[in-house]
């Protein structure tokens, strides 16, 4: 953990990643959808 830091990873190390990487998308992506549909209906109500 002394060279490299997870944030600043070189794009190359992704593909060894990638289901992680991908799992983490979509729990964002569903974590946005889920926040844009809470303001929706906060706005609507």
């Amino acid at each position: 953990m002394t060279s490299t830091t997870p944030e600043l990873a070189p794009l190359s190390k992704f593909p060894h990643h990638a289901s992680g990487g991908a799992c983490v998308l979509l729990l964002l992506l569903d974590g946005y959808l889920l926040l844009r549909l809470f303001n929706t209906l906060n706005t609507v109500g």
